[in-house]
């Protein structure tokens, strides 16, 4: 249930947000730019929804898969962006092997890729202090009480963040496991990003080195 739930949001969220931008004559011409850009606005818009509805005390899985599928609907045009940006990244991690040291920093990302993830799957322990204490238990207690309101002995609750909301979702599809495994997906596009914003401005001619050391120092600090 927990990968399903976080496909979903992803999905819905680039879709949604790539056809926004369309919407407003703001897309990008390349299609990956495009369906992250359309990834970071589908998120907020979806997590504001997620607010909206804890607001109004329907903070219920229904009521949030309905705005899933009414946000994959709206993207519904954007599908093949999709696959042109796959394919796309597909290409570009081809060129970045065509050297020792882009192969060298491939290896490392597929390394850091599966330790992260198979260390946020693990339950949360006495080690996950801020998420015990306040992100996951600011949206265990959002979704068992069907709302979103002041928690009083947590000032951070005062003004809902956006991974709190995504957190919340996850709280209602399976608890923890959709919550921690929406943390590992924000990490990596945060290398994504850092991967595209160094091609664009250090070596969009080359194949790709600068951008992949640049992803490197950002994950390595």
């Amino acid at each position: 249930m927990g990968f399903l739930m976080a496909a979903v949001i992803v999905a819905a969220a680039v879709v949604f947000g790539s056809q926004l931008l369309c919407w407003m004559g703001l897309a990008p011409r390349e299609s990956w730019p495009h369906a992250l850009a359309g990834f970071g606005i589908g998120v907020v818009t979806l997590a504001y929804a997620i607010l909206v509805l804890g607001l109004f005390s329907a903070l219920k899985l229904l009521w949030v898969a309905l705005v899933l599928l009414a946000m994959l609907v709206c993207g519904i045009r954007q599908w093949r962006l999709v696959l042109r940006a796959i394919e796309s990244a597909r290409r570009y991690l081809s060129d970045c092997r065509a050297g020792t040291g882009g192969r060298i920093l491939l290896v490392f990302f597929g390394i850091w890729l599966l330790a992260t993830l198979g260390n946020a799957l693990l339950p949360p322990d006495a080690g996950d202090w801020d998420g015990l204490s306040q992100h996951l238990a600011q949206a265990w207690t959002y979704a068992h009480e069907g709302r979103v309101r002041p928690l009083w002995y947590d000032h951070h609750s005062q003004f809902p963040a956006t991974m709190q909301m995504l957190f919340t979702a996850g709280e209602l599809a399976d608890g923890y496991f959709t919550a921690r495994l929406l943390e590992w997906l924000m990490g990596v596009f945060s290398v994504v990003w850092a991967v595209l914003i160094a091609h664009r401005f250090l070596d969009r001619q080359k194949h790709g080195g600068a951008a992949l050391w640049t992803a490197f120092i950002v994950v390595a600090t």
